[in-house]
């Protein structure tokens, strides 16, 4: 498990909830996003959803800032080969 998504997995847990705040948005997707040299997005939740994202990913998602949770964990996950057992277990879970 790396560091990278068991911040995300804090910062998704907390937006499933409904208890994602500015600040634990900072210190979680902030801060990957800064490590990467991202320099916008990284202390305000997003209000905006991303409707292709929603149609051809996440119909269930409303929530822009859960949106943008899981294309960052798609993102930190693809490229280290750990994003089809992330998937994976997310199929096996809804099972």
């Amino acid at each position: 498990m790396r560091y990278a998504e068991i911040l995300l997995n804090y910062a998704e847990a907390r937006a499933e909830l409904g208890q994602l705040t500015a600040s634990d948005w900072t210190m979680t997707v902030g801060a990957l996003r800064a490590r990467a040299g991202i320099t916008g997005g990284l202390t305000t939740l997003p209000t905006t959803l991303d409707p292709y994202m929603q149609v051809n990913y996440f119909p269930d998602v409303t929530n822009p800032a859960l949106m943008e949770i899981r294309r960052e964990r798609g993102i930190e996950l693809t490229l280290e080969g750990f994003r089809f057992n992330d998937l994976a277990a997310g199929i096996m879970g809804s099972c």
